[in-house]
């Protein structure tokens, strides 16, 4: 969904040689996982692979929101705001960024009022909840 809504087509070539080890040519969706890679929307799980089969947790799906958001136009650069909007994602986290900007744009109120739950799994509910707002709703 993410590479459909960057591109707004189907219709677009792929790598012939893998960039992840664990993401054959044979992989059912080798195509899509390349193509995040090839827009910078993910780096994969760390040491040449994607983990394909890896569960996200609400941190990893709001940076891959917050950089698709980005690639679509809608906040080319992340400058969230300094003040913390949860108590358990400090300004030093790698995912401070895109949480803060998840908050500002609406996409995610976070999993109480004071909390995102960064390390929760996300579902397949919060991802469809999450990609819809935070591509086809207007952010700052």
């Amino acid at each position: 969904y993410l590479v459909l809504s960057v591109l707004r087509t189907s219709a677009f070539s792929d790598s012939q040689t893998p960039l992840f080890s664990d993401v054959p040519r044979s992989h059912a969706q080798f195509r899509w996982i390349e193509k995040l890679a090839e827009l910078g929307l993910t780096q994969g799980c760390g040491g040449g692979r994607y983990c394909p089969d890896q569960l996200l947790t609400r941190a990893q799906l709001a940076a891959f929101l917050a950089r698709a958001n980005s690639r679509v136009g809608a906040g080319a650069q992340l400058y969230p705001p300094a003040t913390p909007y949860f108590h358990d994602v400090p300004a030093a986290s790698p995912f401070f960024g895109p949480i803060q900007k998840m908050r500002q744009w609406g996409v995610s109120l976070g999993c109480t009022d004071t909390d995102f739950c960064p390390n929760t799994a996300a579902t397949r509910a919060q991802l469809a909840t999450m990609l819809v707002r935070a591509l086809f709703t207007p952010s700052e």
